[in-house]
């Protein structure tokens, strides 16, 4: 009979936390259609679950706010009488503002040439996002757009006679938005 054991010794790693900062570089693939005056429902559509899958929706929604540039630090000895407090650089807020840069270089890849003008001069993702959603994302702009496409499905497929009598119903509940929609 063999005295011998075998024994295994099991080390726990601690689970390490999720990585805060993400690079984004594989956006171009979850991001595919660049935004145009026409198309803002889309691009925000595609847009909006991929930076809250991230966990990055809270830099241009605004629920992710800037840490301060500077925090005070405590004096190194034991007496605050001797040392006051000094201001020293936050590097939360250096890291937000490397975040923050990322995101607003994958905004502004996804702009078209006809609506880059929304991103000049504006120096963060939420002055951006802020700037897209005020200039094409009006509640009236989009129901109009919601309401443009089957219009125009119906005016390309069906003939005149059977697409008629649902563009003038769709017509009608258009022209409670402020702008009647126009049949192509």
């Amino acid at each position: 009979m063999s005295t011998n054991s075998s024994e295994r010794t099991v080390t726990a790693s601690p689970v390490s936390a999720p990585a805060t900062q993400n690079t984004l570089s594989s956006a171009h693939h979850f991001v595919s259609i660049k935004l145009n005056a026409r198309n803002f429902l889309f691009w925000r559509t595609q847009l909006v679950p991929f930076l809250r899958g991230q966990g990055l929706l809270g830099y241009v929604d605004g629920g992710t706010p800037c840490p301060p540039a500077t925090i005070d630090t405590a004096p190194t000895s034991g007496d605050t009488a001797v040392m006051p407090a000094t201001s020293g650089p936050n590097p939360a807020h250096q890291a937000w503002m490397q975040q923050d840069q990322s995101i607003l270089s994958l905004l502004i890849s996804s702009l078209s040439d006809e609506v880059m003008y929304l991103a000049v001069g504006r120096t963060t993702s939420k002055a951006v996002w802020d700037s897209i959603t005020a200039a094409l994302g009006s509640s009236k702009r989009a129901r109009c757009l919601n309401l443009y496409r089957p219009i125009s499905f119906v005016a390309a497929r069906k003939p005149v006679s059977g697409g008629i009598p649902w563009a003038c119903t769709t017509h009608r509940r258009s022209s409670g938005i402020g702008r009647p929609a126009s049949i192509p």
